[in-house]
């Protein structure tokens, strides 16, 4: 519970059996986390980060815990992608993509020489 701080959901849940000497261990657990992106790629990367360490903390990891964590993996790098694209749109000007083609390759009007033509 501890690894996973402020995104505990619900307290800590185990599985019991019965020992040879009648007396019933813990032999497995849960602890429910709020596994949903942030308001920002920012938080949601803290947030990934969080849920995986607490995903990796038990001693062995179970099936379960190896795929929160492999989601959590995946919801860090969607939010460094946008963290990556709102930088490029923050170091470009944040201009529109037909006027960055219109500024490298002129607005068309005057030069029908050599036509652009785009697929995407």
């Amino acid at each position: 519970m501890a690894a996973a701080g402020g995104l505990v959901t619900s307290g800590a849940s185990y599985t019991y059996q019965r020992g040879p000497d009648g007396a019933r261990y813990a032999i497995g657990g849960e602890v429910g986390i709020d596994t949903s992106p942030g308001r920002t790629p920012q938080e949601t990367l803290d947030r990934a980060t969080q849920i995986q360490a607490a995903a990796l903390a038990p001693a062995e990891p179970s099936g379960q815990d190896l795929a929160v964590a492999a989601k959590a993996q995946q919801m860090a790098l969607q939010a460094r992608i946008e963290m990556a694209h709102q930088s490029r749109a923050d170091t470009s000007g944040a201009q529109d993509p037909d006027s960055t083609l219109r500024r490298t390759y002129g607005s068309g009007e005057s030069d029908r020489r050599s036509p652009l033509s785009v697929f995407a």
